[in-house]
């Protein structure tokens, strides 16, 4: 990547349109400058691999979630059955399916909120990362109310304890806050506020899973 910076300035033509966010791929413009044009295709086609293996996981993986967040009940029940002859999760594939092609036909129309969405994403992410860290912790203050020592009962000692997740959150909070100081300099509020909604939406999810199964806050 520093190579590729030093070839190709942020200015250049051939990595933005006026009709569009985004023009060619930085790898293929180095190669078509230092004249190897073949390269550049061997490079879409990597890409273009790239891609359509990582759909491929993200298919499997979101299927199989759907599937199992449905088995808990905590997803619609119809998502839970099985093929009878291939014993695949087959609706909630079809579901992940229509998704991907709905977000597809969008961004033909509007690839600006397809960028949006990644954004969106990249705090979800965040917020998994984050509960994850905050699950070790509470199960760890569980561990000590009940009057035993967490490094004896838990198979794994975490090392860097309590160090290594404060030093998480820190840096998940300051690339989450971080992601949204361009826009609040902007005044662009409703920019910055679709990096929060994930943790928003995550709290009414807790809330109201508290409410409804009538367990303690």
């Amino acid at each position: 990547m520093p190579v590729i910076g030093a070839i190709i300035p942020y200015t250049d033509p051939s990595l933005l349109r006026a009709s569009s966010s985004i023009s060619q791929s930085p790898f293929t413009i180095v190669f078509d400058r230092v004249g190897i044009a073949f390269a550049a295709s061997v490079i879409n086609a990597v890409i273009l691999t790239s891609l359509l293996s990582a759909a491929n996981s993200g298919v499997y993986t979101t299927g199989r979630m759907l599937y199992s967040l449905s088995s808990d009940k905590k997803a619609p029940q119809f998502l839970s059955k099985l093929n009878k002859t291939t014993k695949l999760p087959l609706r909630a594939l079809l579901t992940t399916y229509a998704v991907v092609v709905i977000v597809i036909i969008y961004a033909n129309f509007n690839s600006n909120a397809v960028f949006n969405l990644l954004e969106i994403i990249g705090s979800m992410i965040i917020v998994v990362w984050g509960s994850s860290i905050w699950s070790q912790i509470r199960l760890r203050q569980a561990i000590k109310k009940q009057g035993q020592d967490p490094n004896k009962v838990l198979p794994y000692k975490a090392p860097f304890y309590p160090l290594g997740p404060i030093i998480v959150i820190t840096t998940l909070l300051f690339l989450l806050f971080g992601g949204s100081v361009e826009y609040i300099l902007k005044d662009q509020w409703l920019n910055a506020f679709k990096n929060f909604l994930p943790l928003i939406i995550l709290a009414l999810i807790y809330f109201i899973h508290k409410i409804i199964h009538k367990q303690n806050l």
